[in-house]
């Protein structure tokens, strides 16, 4: 479970020295660069910002990586991982991911670190910073409603097998495993490839209390190839409209954003 309180506090302190870094674009490039104080103060609160998002970005691939197998070989990797685990939109994780790299130039006091490219930064940092604020927080909120709705549903009494609608991505807590419902069968998904094969979202599992899972048959593994579930909702490349697996074919037509309420849980597109 992520500890929301953790990264609050570090979102907290980031936007404080957002702040504190929109008081330096008042001043010139040239005051700038003739203050040794002030240019390493703006380099110090460079570093603070950025390494804090950083520690935001490894707590939360610690917590919830596992199942990808998320191993970041670098502090840039950490917010291109993010974006796997829909933390992060992709691209915006691609572009904010350099400020890594320039939070390295800054730490090892690289000879070459042109003044003029810090000056300028100021302001790219401060939106870039701004919107990883606002998509971390959202992401903390999408998680906290996943997490209440099972918060709810352990308020009942163990009996029979909870009836997660067909085609639902189920993870147990504290298991890397993630498995599809299907006929009250639970199928596991073997791999990463297989996940993203089958066209399934990170951000749709649906996390549940330990035990659970139990109270279903073990049915197929699903790879990559396999066909998919009953109950799974696919759309056709470049096509708005969305199908219903039945039967193993797509016979029931709604158009997107309309009976989603039947499966709320997982959504696939896949090309036809």
């Amino acid at each position: 479970m992520l500890n929301a309180r953790l990264i609050k506090k570090k979102i907290d302190l980031i936007q404080r020295d957002l702040e504190r870094l929109i008081d330096f674009k008042d001043f010139t490039f040239d005051e700038m660069a003739k203050d040794y104080i002030k240019y390493a103060a703006l380099k110090n609160i460079f570093m603070e910002i950025i390494g804090r998002g950083i520690d935001i970005n490894e707590h939360i691939i610690a917590r919830l990586g596992s199942y990808q197998n998320l191993s970041p070989r670098d502090y840039k990797e950490t917010f291109l991982h993010m974006a796997k685990l829909s933390a992060l939109p992709e691209s915006f994780a691609k572009k904010i991911a350099a400020s890594a790299c320039f939070r390295n130039a800054i730490v090892h006091d690289y000879d070459d670190l042109d003044e003029r490219i810090v000056y300028k930064t100021v302001g790219e940092a401060i939106k870039q910073y701004s919107d990883y604020c606002k998509h971390i927080l959202k992401f903390l909120d999408k998680r906290r409603a996943e997490e209440k709705k099972q918060e709810e549903a352990d308020t009942y009494a163990d009996g029979d097998a909870i009836n997660y609608a067909d085609g639902t991505i189920v993870q147990e807590e504290g298991t890397p495993e993630v498995y599809v419902i299907e006929n009250g069968e639970k199928k596991h998904i073997q791999n990463e490839g297989a996940f993203t094969g089958l066209g399934y979202n990170w951000g749709n599992i649906v996390r549940v209390r330990a035990g659970i899972l139990g109270l279903y048959r073990n049915g197929n593994p699903l790879q990559a190839n396999s066909i998919h579930p009953e109950g799974a909702l696919i759309r056709i490349e470049g096509n708005s409209k969305v199908y219903v697996i039945e039967e193993g074919k797509k016979v029931l037509e709604i158009m997107a954003g309309a009976g989603l309420k039947r499966s709320s849980h997982f959504k696939v597109y896949i090309m036809v």
